[in-house]
């Protein structure tokens, strides 16, 4: 029996021994979870997904339970056009000199890599120690908190909450201390919160204005009345700019003329991983966008132009 998914209600009321779904990366997820699952299980039947990539959606989830080999009912495959012994290899150089590098890669290595827009370079990324001078600024994107305790049927579809530590030199770049990230309730959150600002003082600590703001808020502040422990949080808002656009105007140049780099004691692979893939469909940005928000925090430091011999403070609240 061959079927299309093209209206999935049609594959309702069969019952399967073994089924094939190809090209199922561009199937929706919800065809093969609510009915061809529940179709093969009269019969525990068997099922075959073979697939070209298309950015990592519902089968980048399934490859992976095969690759990580924690469930043994599940096996992965990865193989190429190369593997393919009726193609001339002649032919797979001449797509490589034609095609674009995201075609390629999805197309003929059958990678799930693919940056969509080839946005952020990997040989932009730069790490270093920590540098003597500068700030800290703290900024957080929130995820919804409704989303985790409902509990999804997979999680590695839900975003996470992202808190970027960044040092602001005094020329006005950037050092990536860590960007912590996790899908925590909302007690959680703000807990760890208040663990950052207690232990690197920033000078500007920042969460995306929302909902989700307005939930942690009123815990965090009774948090810090609790543990004498204060900042003032500010309001980050996308400024009416979608969030491609955002992102590639707060970091894209940064990066490129190295104005931003990231520590090279800190795992921070998660991040890269997410910043050279973005903006690809399936793949979270939670910690890009999180670090993007830092262009609202981010104040240069000023070197005052009198000499501290003469100085004489009239005023220590305003600092005249």
């Amino acid at each position: 029996m061959l079927r299309g998914a093209d209206n999935p209600d049609s594959l309702r009321g069969v019952s399967l021994t073994y089924v094939v779904l190809d090209e199922c990366a561009f199937i929706k997820e919800d065809t093969w979870q609510k009915i061809i699952r529940a179709a093969l299980s009269d019969k525990k039947g068997r099922a075959l997904f073979i697939s070209t990539p298309s950015g990592r959606n519902w089968f980048y989830d399934l490859f992976n339970l095969g690759r990580e080999g924690d469930d043994e009912e599940w096996k992965s495959w990865h193989k190429t056009t190369a593997d393919n012994e009726t193609i001339d290899p002649k032919e797979i150089e001449a797509a490589k000199r034609t095609l674009s590098s995201f075609a390629f890669k999805q197309e003929y290595l059958s990678s799930f890599d693919t940056t969509g827009a080839d946005v952020f370079k990997h040989e932009w990324i730069k790490r270093d120690v920590e540098p003597k001078n500068g700030s800290y600024v703290v900024a957080i994107d929130l995820a919804g908190f409704q989303d985790i305790s409902a509990g999804s049927t997979n999680k590695s579809r839900l975003d996470e909450t992202a808190i970027a530590i960044v040092k602001v030199k005094d020329d006005g770049s950037w050092w990536i201390k860590d960007i912590m990230h996790g899908r925590w309730d909302i007690k959680e959150t703000c807990n760890k919160i208040l663990e950052v600002i207690k232990e690197y003082r920033p000078v500007g600590v920042g969460i995306e204005k929302g909902t989700a703001k307005n939930a942690a808020l009123s815990i965090l502040q009774d948090m810090m009345r609790q543990r004498n422990v204060y900042a003032h949080i500010t309001s980050l808002t996308h400024g009416n700019k979608k969030k491609t656009d955002r992102v590639i105007w707060a970091l894209q140049g940064k990066f490129e003329h190295g104005r931003i780099t990231l520590n090279q004691d800190a795992d921070l692979d998660t991040f890269v991983d997410q910043l050279v893939m973005f903006p690809t469909k399936g793949v979270h940005d939670d910690l890009v966008d999180a670090l993007a928000y830092v262009e609202q925090l981010a104040l240069n430091s000023f070197v005052p132009d009198y000499e501290e011999d003469n100085y004489e403070v009239y005023d220590v609240v305003s600092g005249y």
